[in-house]
């Protein structure tokens, strides 16, 4: 469900030129005002997709339900921003990791998040059920590139292995 609510808000990934604006438009990252170089506060927290904002703070929860290495990576940042800042955190990391996987066209690799994540020794593994949210959104996200035809059916590629 996560992975075609993403799918379908998101619409065509080429529409953002940067992850910064991705992110922009999931609500996970405030606004700033800013002017002659200097910053004057922050605003529009109404600003963007409430369903993105929704669906990848989900996507934060079912992460660390299910992968190994989550609870330890949440550990690490609710000692240094606390509960709340922390699942925003990983909901944003989770909001470029799927910005990444769809403009570059891969599938998604639980070690490059751990390791970009900043975890110690080996890469983390998947738990034994591979059908998180997480993992369907990956799959999803790069199994269902939607091209727009003339009668509005979507065409499903199959993902580049």
């Amino acid at each position: 469900m996560l992975a075609l609510t993403i799918l379908y808000e998101i619409h065509d990934i080429a529409r953002f030129d940067r992850v910064q604006e991705f992110a922009s438009y999931a609500r996970l990252v405030k606004g700033r005002k800013q002017s002659g170089g200097k910053l004057l506060g922050t605003s529009g927290a109404k600003m963007g997709n409430v369903h993105l904002k929704w669906a990848f703070s989900e996507a934060a929860v079912l992460f660390l339900r299910h992968a190994t290495g989550g609870k330890r990576f949440l550990a690490m940042l609710e000692k240094k921003h606390g509960k709340g800042k922390a699942l925003s955190i990983l909901a944003h990391k989770i909001d470029r990791a799927v910005f990444s996987m769809l403009s570059r066209d891969t599938v998604f690799s639980m070690e490059k998040f751990m390791a970009a994540a900043g975890s110690r020794g080996p890469a983390t593994r998947l738990s034994r059920a591979v059908g998180t949210e997480l993992a369907t959104i990956a799959a999803g996200a790069c199994a269902v590139e939607r091209t727009e035809r003339f009668d509005h059916e979507p065409q499903v590629r199959q993902p580049s292995v």
